[in-house]
């Protein structure tokens, strides 16, 4: 499964982490790419087409979320605890704006095929 960014929406989260956590990101990215399942790769619950991976294992936390288009992960947020990753997912379902975030990478997908 390919991995893509999202560099408008995931870079400024990355540019915040320690730089230890960054280079942890960017090798699950690589193991996400062989393997998904190696970074915990799942849909996450109550949310129609999201999903979410970690990154450095054990107790570090941290998350990534992304949504799934054709045979890649559009990733567009990472956070470094899981008390920011669940902020997130209850910012997304207060906001709507996970439904908005779906709709622009469905249209921007299928203008490209």
């Amino acid at each position: 499964m390919k991995s893509i960014i999202d560099p408008d929406k995931f870079l400024p989260y990355f540019r915040k982490l320690d730089p230890r956590f960054k280079d942890l990101v960017r090798a699950a990215k690589v193991k996400f790419e062989r393997d998904p399942a190696s970074v915990g790769f799942t849909k996450v619950t109550d949310f129609k087409n999201l999903y979410s991976a970690r990154a450095g294992g054990g107790k570090i936390g941290i998350r990534v979320l992304g949504t799934k288009r054709g045979d890649a992960i559009v990733w567009d947020w990472v956070g470094s605890s899981h008390a920011e990753y669940e902020t997130e997912l209850a910012r997304r379902k207060r906001s709507g704006i996970y439904e908005a975030v779906a709709l622009a990478y469905e249209i921007a997908y299928v203008e490209t095929l």
